[in-house]
């Protein structure tokens, strides 16, 4: 059974109720390059030398001289050792703490890339909830097959393999059936030894069409009790505004705003509110305060503040300001959350391209992180966050990938869009060196979460190689004596040779998992789901069939060949059995079983992707309609497989130019009139787009102006209006600002 845990490690992990099986594996011992940092050495070199893990930590690392005598010494210490140097290749891999992807939306990530955003949008509000096309692609390709209980536990896994083969071993946003499967969940408190609370991730802490009650009525209460910064300001200001217009509420509602009881009474309190509270906007006030349409806003603010209180906080990820710069509405939401007194240290924000010099400076102040996601800020609006701006105030930045209708694969991808747009912008490279970018998918993301330190007993960190770190690391191909370099500028899918998690492999080239005897493992690179229903309508279910039915269909289809990446050697997936196998996975494999072939195992990456490849391209809506949105096939799992999706990511932002983020600059304004993104006239009413509405809403000022202008010469409010106005620019800000 191996060496019995520590005491420390023991209590720490009972205290989590969760235990591994790399907890009570052999130690276990990787030889290769190591990053001169981790070592005390050249921070511009890499070294030979070891990292021994043991009971899910890193136990030693160390510099040695020669490989083979530090194998013979620690085998006879009783570790298990790898050496990492694949086969043919003189030279030894490079070892790197596991990537942290802090973006995800896990459950879509087997559609492509949605073909029509070409950076045309406004704001995240534009594409989702206006643009028809969006839906047909997203909703109707996705429901209702994914409901169903097979069909989650399959998306969600084939999310942990895409970001995993990239070397992704910290997966952010919802992963449903994942323990003991692959790679970790950032939200899982049993993916670190740590006593902090569970990593919140909100998705959209703000619902535009609630929120604007706090801007437009507890605003001016905030200003003129002065009290902007100061903790509980919006508490204060909620209490008086809820005396100076409801009266005698019963106390439970207004004694104490920061509680459970308070939020409690007022989300159930609609009759009452209705009845006492006189108030200029009644549903604004209503909608805020209660949940008759489902939207907590104010519970969700008080809820989210109070988790961040305390020594044992962690971090709150949230979307924020996703859109163009100057999207008057995208400014608007920092000043929200700084309203409602959300702009404190453990918050961090996604995407942010809204957020100003002065927000920076805050966020700055108050330990406040930012997850940059390139690819979907250019496949959408056509530009990204001011990252110059960030840094410059000293904000931490991670990278994230988003998801595949409208983002990456993993952060391994960001990382060289990411170099290119340094390259390629007029801040030059300097802004952001290879080690920098290396520290946005390490050790910046550790710290966004506050999981990467050891300040306190019983707290191991990630996103680094040290000594009582997280045995969590990955292996790759050495391109480039630089180890930042190497990652950030040279290493591909196909260089990502050996995952570990906790200790324990769960990917990576067959001759370094071959060592462990124990382990049983299943090869999955060149093996492509190929079946379509154009080609092999026999293999395929009618629409409505049962996850059974699919599952059956799915069993007895074979996985193609590919040889489009060229793997030096084949890749393996370390099947463990999951948390999930006795309840879900075993009984699926019975149910699935037919004449000829067996049952279909959702622990497999076989399983999975026979599974997903039928549904998606047999159970959605579009399949059923024989809609042109339809997929025609089901995406590979290696981007190297997808000519069409590396050709773009690729091609995205060059250093020279001449790339599709400069050519749909170009023709932005006639995408934005193709897909009807323009206001006009009906009658005697205006039909605003998006964007315009929200601003009317929030009572933002100048922007009526381009409705008179033809439809071609509209485009958002503020690149119209505003950007040429300098006094009216100005007086925005002050506006936005309170001042």
């Amino acid at each position: 059974m191996g060496r019995a845990l520590s005491l420390a490690v023991f209590f720490s992990l009972a205290a989590e109720c969760f235990l591994t099986v790399a907890a009570f594996a052999k130690p276990t011992a990787f030889i290769g390059k190591i990053p001169g940092e981790y070592l005390d050495k050249e921070e511009d070199s890499t070294y030979l030398g070891y990292v021994l893990v043991d009971d899910r930590l890193i136990q030693k690392i160390e510099a040695v001289d020669d490989a083979e005598e530090a194998e013979k010494a620690l085998k006879k210490e009783g570790a298990e050792v790898v050496v990492l140097k694949p086969k043919g290749s003189r030279a030894y891999d490079v070892i790197y703490p596991g990537l942290i992807d802090l973006h995800g939306h896990n459950k879509q990530n087997m559609l492509p890339t949605w073909d029509a955003a070409k950076g045309q949008f406004a704001n995240r509000f534009e594409w989702r909830k206006k643009v028809s096309n969006y839906q047909e692609v997203q909703s109707n390709n996705m429901n209702p097959w994914s409901a169903k209980a097979e069909a989650q536990v399959a998306a969600y896994r084939w999310s942990e393999l895409q970001a995993m083969v990239l070397g992704t071993a910290f997966l952010q946003g919802h992963m449903l059936n994942h323990k003991k499967f692959a790679i970790h969940s950032v939200e899982d408190t049993g993916a670190y030894i740590s006593k902090r609370k569970a990593i919140s991730s909100a998705g959209d802490i703000i619902e535009p069409e609630r929120v604007h009650f706090l801007w437009n009525e507890l605003r001016p209460v905030i200003q003129k009790l002065g009290c902007l910064g100061e903790a509980t300001c919006y508490g204060k200001a909620v209490a008086k505004y809820l005396k100076d217009h409801c009266g005698d509420l019963p106390e439970a509602a207004t004694k104490n705003v920061y509680s459970k009881a308070s939020y409690d009474w007022l989300l159930k309190g609609e009759k009452t509110l209705r009845k006492q509270c006189e108030v200029p906007d009644e549903e604004s006030f209503i909608n805020y305060f209660t949940e008759v349409f489902g939207v907590k806003q104010h519970s969700e603010f008080i809820k989210r503040y109070l988790e961040l209180q305390g020594a044992r906080r962690s971090a709150l990820i949230t979307h924020l300001g996703e859109g163009r710069r100057l999207d008057p509405y995208n400014w608007t939401e920092f000043q929200v959350l700084r309203l409602a007194g959300l702009t404190i240290p453990g918050v961090s924000f996604i995407h942010g391209v809204g957020l100003r010099d002065e927000d920076f400076k805050t966020m700055a102040e108050n330990e406040m992180g930012l997850v940059w996601s390139p690819y979907s800020n250019f496949l959408l609006y056509g530009e990204t966050v001011d990252v110059e701006a960030a840094k410059k105030a000293g904000v931490t930045v991670a990278l994230g990938s988003d998801w595949t209708p409208t983002g990456s694969k993993g952060v391994l991808e960001e990382l060289k869009l990411a170099r290119n747009y340094v390259l390629k912008s007029k801040f030059s490279r300097k802004l952001f060196s290879d080690q920098e970018l290396y520290y946005m998918v390490t050790k910046y993301p550790a710290k966004i979460m506050n999981h990467y330190g050891f300040e306190k007993k019983g707290e191991h960190g990630v996103g680094t190689l040290q000594v009582g770190a997280m045995g969590t690391l990955i292996a790759t191909r050495s391109a480039n004596s630089n180890p930042y370099t190497n990652l950030v500028a040279h290493v591909n899918v196909q260089d990502v040779n050996l995952v570990v998690i906790d200790g324990t492999p769960v990917y990576g080239n067959k001759s370094y998992l071959d060592e462990f005897k124990d382990l049983e493992t299943e090869q999955i690179s060149e093996k492509v789901f190929a079946a379509t229903p154009t080609k092999d309508p026999d293999a395929f279910p009618s629409f409505g069939a049962s996850s059974q039915k699919v599952g059956q269909a799915a069993a007895a289809i074979d996985l193609a060949k590919s040889t489009r990446c060229g793997f030096d050697e084949p890749k393996l997936l370390v099947i463990q059995e999951s948390e999930d196998f006795a309840k879900k996975v075993k009984p699926f494999i019975t149910a699935t079983k037919g004449s000829g072939h067996e049952g279909l195992n959702l622990d497999t990456y076989s399983g999975i992707v026979r599974y997903l490849g039928v549904a998606l391209l047999s159970q959605s809506k579009n399949a059923q309609t024989k809609s042109k949105y339809a997929p025609k096939s089901f995406p590979p799992l290696y981007s190297c497989d997808d000519a069409s999706y590396t050709k773009r990511i690729t091609h995205m932002v060059l250093p020279d130019g001449n790339d599709e983020a400069d050519q749909n600059s170009e023709d932005r304004t006639e995408l934005r009139v193709e897909m009807e993104l323009y206001s006009y006239k009906k009658g005697d009413e205006w039909k605003y787009t998006l964007p315009q509405e929200l601003a009317i809403r929030y009572d933002l000022p100048h922007f009526e102006e381009v409705l008179d202008l033809e439809k071609e010469k509209q485009e958002v409010v503020v690149d119209v209006s505003l950007n040429t106005r300098s006094r009216e620019f100005a007086e925005l800000i002050d506006f936005l600002t309170g001042k």
